[in-house]
């Protein structure tokens, strides 16, 4: 630097900070749950995304095997329409895993600690509620959401979330099965289901196309079978892995079919195990499957991507209670006391009947008194 000469020297940097989101951070990003968040909340999954990605790679690495080598020879041969139905059935298939896997099961809205009761007593941990068609039953104190489980519904502990009407936390699509995601999940296990059974099927045809060529050969010798099955390994491996599958994938079919048509979920067999008669959401074969497999699922309580300020309208407690028979919600409100009632006359209009108790009396009493 010669002389006269300067350097002027930079001035401190700027940094931009963006303002924050009106109404705090978005939901997503402050969620009291495990559930894992991708693709800026856009996909919702369980704790374990990376099982769900191994469970569609076991459904679509052997598919892509079963069309690329077994497929072909059986479509040429018999009929175009093979090839449409074995593309068609594993995307199907893979289509429930991940609608499963990649939605909100039917999450309940955390209310804020609750004030102890006026009385002093400590608040009762469980309580009768009342359903729609009249039955009973016992719902219990959430202490992690502060409210009274509605029924059906139960907190998952992988989850960390409370689930209305919980079925069960699967390993294999890593979340939770409830409400809003379990007509897909049924729908991948009856799919996987018909998809062993049409894998094993091709995998005969392929073959025995085989082995009816070697007959045409004038192929005489003892082995005939056993070579048309060296012809053909991949039916032989596809063959072998089906069959496995099948018996799986298969009794979980029976199993959830039963569970269908007794209105039960995997969590009320397993603690209850409710006969026909006891069950108190039972509404017959035809009404149990139509809450299952056709009635609209209800719509997520969440807006995952918006602030606290911008999510649906809260539903309360007493609503969420009401809400358990597939029906909209309700709330049943007493109508207000009479205003120009005296306030004691308020208090003994509105005060609930409650049953006198009998005074104790001997046995000996007891009887002389009857007729």
């Amino acid at each position: 630097m010669g002389a006269g000469e300067f350097q002027e020297h930079p001035g401190p940097m700027r940094t931009t900070t963006l303002p924050p989101a009106p109404g705090g951070p978005r939901v997503f990003e402050d969620w009291p749950g495990n559930d894992r968040f991708f693709c800026d909340g856009r996909c919702m999954m369980g704790p374990s995304p990376e099982r769900l990605v191994g469970t569609a790679m076991v459904v679509l690495v052997p598919s892509v095997i079963f069309n690329v080598f077994v497929v072909p020879d059986v479509a040429s041969s018999y009929h175009v329409a093979i090839l449409a139905v074995s593309i068609f059935w594993p995307l199907w298939c893979l289509g429930n895993l991940i609608s499963t896997g990649t939605s909100d099961p039917g999450i309940l809205v955390r209310l804020p600690p609750q004030p102890p009761p006026p009385d002093g007593r400590p608040r009762p941990r469980y309580r009768e509620e009342r359903l729609e068609n009249g039955r009973t039953v016992t719902v219990k104190w959430n202490d992690t959401c502060n409210f009274y489980q509605p029924p059906r519904a139960h907190h998952c502990s992988v989850n960390n979330d409370c689930i209305d009407r919980f079925d069960h936390h699967c390993p294999w699509v890593g979340t939770t099965i409830g409400r809003r995601n379990y007509r897909t999940f049924i729908g991948f296990v009856f799919g996987t289901t018909i998809l062993c059974l049409y894998v094993m099927t091709i995998c005969g045809f392929q073959i025995k196309i085989k082995h009816d060529a070697l007959i045409k050969a004038n192929d005489d010798s003892p082995n005939r079978a056993l070579k048309a099955m060296g012809e053909c390994p991949a039916a032989l491996v596809l063959l072998a892995v089906s069959f496995v599958a099948f018996w799986f994938v298969g009794v979980l079919s029976v199993f959830h079919s039963y569970l269908i048509i007794t209105n039960q979920t995997t969590y009320e067999n397993f603690r209850d195990g409710f006969t026909w008669e006891e069950n108190p959401y039972n509404k017959g074969c035809i009404g149990n499957c139509w809450d299952v497999l056709c009635a609209l699922p209800p719509a997520s309580r969440f807006r995952f991507r918006a602030t606290k300020a911008e999510q649906p309208r809260p539903i309360e407690l007493t609503e969420v209670a009401v809400h358990t028979q597939s029906s909209p919600p309700r709330l049943t409100r007493a109508p207000p006391p009479p205003l120009l009632a005296p306030p004691q006359e308020q208090d003994e209009q509105w005060r609930p009947a409650m049953p006198q108790p009998q005074q104790w009396q001997p046995r000996q009493q007891r009887q002389q008194q009857q007729p």
